[in-house]
Protein backbone atom coordinates (compact mmCIF):
# COMPACT_ATOMS: atom_id res chain seq x y z
CA UNK A 1 0.00 0.00 0.00
CA UNK A 2 1.27 3.48 -0.85
CA UNK A 3 1.80 5.88 2.04
CA UNK A 4 -0.48 8.52 0.56
CA UNK A 5 -1.38 10.23 3.84
CA UNK A 6 1.66 10.06 6.10
CA UNK A 7 0.47 12.90 8.35
CA UNK A 8 -2.57 10.84 9.37
CA UNK A 9 -0.40 8.82 11.73
CA UNK A 10 -1.42 5.44 10.29
CA UNK A 11 2.24 4.44 10.18
CA UNK A 12 2.19 4.49 13.99
CA UNK A 13 -0.71 2.02 14.17
CA UNK A 14 -0.85 -1.74 14.31
CA UNK A 15 -3.48 -3.77 12.46
CA UNK A 16 -5.74 -6.46 13.83
CA UNK A 17 -6.32 -9.67 11.82
CA UNK A 18 -9.21 -7.99 9.96
CA UNK A 19 -6.99 -5.09 8.90
CA UNK A 20 -8.49 -2.52 11.28
CA UNK A 21 -6.10 0.06 12.70
CA UNK A 22 -5.08 -0.15 16.34
CA UNK A 23 -3.60 2.88 18.12
CA UNK A 24 -0.17 2.39 19.69
CA UNK A 25 1.82 4.40 22.21
CA UNK A 26 3.82 5.78 19.29
CA UNK A 27 0.64 7.19 17.74
CA UNK A 28 -0.05 9.08 20.97
CA UNK A 29 3.59 10.25 21.10
CA UNK A 30 3.06 11.72 17.63
CA UNK A 31 0.04 13.62 18.97
CA UNK A 32 2.13 14.80 21.94
CA UNK A 33 4.76 16.16 19.52
CA UNK A 34 2.19 18.42 17.83
CA UNK A 35 2.54 22.15 18.53
CA UNK A 36 -0.86 22.19 20.23
CA UNK A 37 0.44 19.91 22.98
CA UNK A 38 4.12 20.81 23.28
CA UNK A 39 4.30 23.12 26.29
CA UNK A 40 5.38 26.67 25.44
CA UNK A 41 8.46 28.23 26.98
CA UNK A 42 6.38 29.92 29.69
CA UNK A 43 4.64 26.68 30.75
CA UNK A 44 4.59 25.87 34.45
CA UNK A 45 6.62 23.02 35.88
CA UNK A 46 3.46 20.94 36.33
CA UNK A 47 2.67 21.12 32.61
CA UNK A 48 6.24 20.28 31.64
CA UNK A 49 6.15 17.28 33.99
CA UNK A 50 2.80 16.12 32.58
CA UNK A 51 4.04 16.30 29.01
CA UNK A 52 7.33 14.55 29.83
CA UNK A 53 5.56 11.76 31.71
CA UNK A 54 3.11 11.20 28.85
CA UNK A 55 5.93 11.00 26.32
CA UNK A 56 7.42 8.22 28.45
CA UNK A 57 4.07 6.44 28.96
CA UNK A 58 1.39 7.87 26.63
CA UNK A 59 -1.34 5.56 27.94
CA UNK A 60 -0.84 6.22 31.64
CA UNK A 61 -3.81 7.35 33.67
CA UNK A 62 -3.71 11.06 34.49
CA UNK A 63 -5.61 11.99 37.64
CA UNK A 64 -7.88 15.04 37.25
CA UNK A 65 -5.95 16.70 40.09
CA UNK A 66 -2.78 16.62 37.98
CA UNK A 67 -4.49 18.54 35.18
CA UNK A 68 -6.15 20.88 37.68
CA UNK A 69 -2.69 21.76 39.03
CA UNK A 70 -1.69 23.41 35.73
CA UNK A 71 -1.30 27.18 36.13
CA UNK A 72 -2.78 28.16 32.75
CA UNK A 73 -6.53 27.73 32.17
CA UNK A 74 -6.07 27.21 28.42
CA UNK A 75 -3.48 24.51 29.08
CA UNK A 76 -5.86 22.77 31.50
CA UNK A 77 -8.60 22.76 28.86
CA UNK A 78 -6.23 21.51 26.12
CA UNK A 79 -5.04 18.63 28.28
CA UNK A 80 -8.58 17.71 29.36
CA UNK A 81 -9.67 17.57 25.72
CA UNK A 82 -6.64 15.58 24.59
CA UNK A 83 -6.84 13.09 27.46
CA UNK A 84 -10.58 12.65 26.97
CA UNK A 85 -10.04 12.03 23.27
CA UNK A 86 -7.20 9.57 23.93
CA UNK A 87 -9.28 7.67 26.48
CA UNK A 88 -12.35 7.50 24.20
CA UNK A 89 -10.25 6.19 21.30
CA UNK A 90 -8.49 3.63 23.50
CA UNK A 91 -11.85 2.38 24.84
CA UNK A 92 -12.84 1.21 21.34
CA UNK A 93 -11.63 -1.98 19.61
CA UNK A 94 -10.09 -0.05 16.67
CA UNK A 95 -9.58 3.45 15.28
CA UNK A 96 -12.41 2.88 12.83
CA UNK A 97 -14.75 2.02 15.72
CA UNK A 98 -13.56 5.08 17.63
CA UNK A 99 -14.30 7.42 14.71
CA UNK A 100 -17.75 5.90 14.29
CA UNK A 101 -18.45 6.34 18.00
CA UNK A 102 -17.24 9.95 17.90
CA UNK A 103 -19.34 10.92 14.92
CA UNK A 104 -22.47 9.03 15.90
CA UNK A 105 -22.52 10.90 19.19
CA UNK A 106 -21.31 14.19 20.55
CA UNK A 107 -17.58 14.65 19.95
CA UNK A 108 -17.07 15.57 23.61
CA UNK A 109 -18.99 12.49 24.71
CA UNK A 110 -21.72 14.27 26.64
CA UNK A 111 -24.75 13.56 24.41
CA UNK A 112 -25.94 12.26 21.06
CA UNK A 113 -26.59 14.61 18.16
CA UNK A 114 -30.04 16.17 17.86
CA UNK A 115 -30.88 14.22 14.69
CA UNK A 116 -30.84 10.92 16.65
CA UNK A 117 -28.68 9.24 14.01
Amino acid sequence: MDDFWVASGHLFCDCDPAGRLLPTPDLWRAFLARPELVPPEEACDAELALHTSLLADPLRAVPPAQVAALADADARENWQVFLGFRDRVQAQPSLEAAWLALFRGDVRGSRRCSCRC
